[in-house]
């Protein structure tokens, strides 16, 4: 299971680490794909500012990571 996670800055395998990176590729992906109509089938459109709230939610989990770190815990 360690060997598909990113690693972070230190080069140990984290998990905040790829969810952050998956977060980031999946809201891309609906923003992009976003009012699309395949058949019958459409993704409703994202406006900005839901968009901006999704990556929010996603930065949110790196800042809560990074004050972790500060603090001594680990990931």
């Amino acid at each position: 299971m360690k060997k598909l996670l990113l690693k972070d800055n230190q080069g140990k395998p984290s998990y905040t680490t790829t969810a952050f990176v998956l977060g980031l590729v999946v809201v891309n992906a609906k923003f992009l794909f976003s009012g699309l109509e395949i058949g019958s089938f459409k993704l409703i459109a994202l406006s900005g500012v839901e968009y901006a709230a999704a990556l929010a939610a996603v930065g949110a989990l790196y800042n809560m990571r990074a004050k972790d770190k500060e603090n001594g815990k680990k990931d």
